[in-house]
């Protein structure tokens, strides 16, 4: 956990529940709110089964990174039309349409890191 923004680190292959904030028809993309401090991109193309009808602004998805975020740049995203079997997906307590934290958000990280480590010790 990064102490500073008490954000977990995320990293490629992560699954996360968002919400679309922003849909830019001219980037043909939308921008999700998952919790991190930026807002991630979401390429049109990389929604599986887009549909403008359900995947509109306030919509709740997940997504999975396919690249972290770098720089000035929030991550590039994806959304699966399916979450793979055995997959945890971790959701953010707050949608602050720029950023979920506080302590709430770092005992839930907590909650889900500890489930993941014991997932793997005792399968």
């Amino acid at each position: 956990m990064n102490s500073q923004t008490s954000q977990i680190n995320i990293t490629p292959s992560d699954f996360y529940k968002a919400k679309i904030a922003l849909i830019e028809p001219s980037l043909e993309a939308a921008f999700v709110d998952y919790g991190a401090e930026r807002f991630g991109f979401l390429p049109i193309a990389n929604i599986e089964g887009f549909n403008p009808v359900e995947h509109k602004v306030g919509a709740t998805i997940v997504v999975a990174i396919v690249q972290a975020a770098h720089d000035s740049k929030g991550a590039t995203l994806m959304a699966p039309r399916v979450v793979p079997r055995g997959v945890i997906v971790q959701e953010p307590v707050l949608f602050s349409g720029k950023k979920s934290s506080g302590p709430l958000f770092g005992i839930l990280t907590l909650v889900v890191i500890i489930t993941l480590v014991a997932f793997y010790i005792f399968r």
